[in-house]
């Protein structure tokens, strides 16, 4: 199974993340999806991820001080949060 690139320094968030989006896709690939995971942080996530996380029917929800979002790209560059 490919493994998600993330970004230069792994520190233990983005460990964890990778661990969270690691879980996300076995299990879709096991269910057949959609899987929808809540994590009560503010995480970026690179282009690469959330592009993953769309392929393999997987919304990962997250939030910040204003409250919940999910990561939407239009490209490369163009990642935006969309609030719920």
């Amino acid at each position: 199974m490919r493994k998600v690139v993330l970004m230069s320094n792994l520190t233990t968030q983005k460990a964890k993340l990778s661990n969270v989006i690691d879980q996300m896709i076995e299990e879709a690939q096991r269910t057949g999806g959609p899987v929808v995971r809540h994590l009560d942080e503010d995480i970026t996530l690179t282009y690469g991820q959330i592009k993953y996380l769309n392929q393999h029917n997987c919304k990962l929800y997250l939030k910040d001080e204003i409250g919940v979002y999910y990561y939407k790209a239009d490209g490369p560059g163009k990642i935006y949060k969309e609030r719920i």
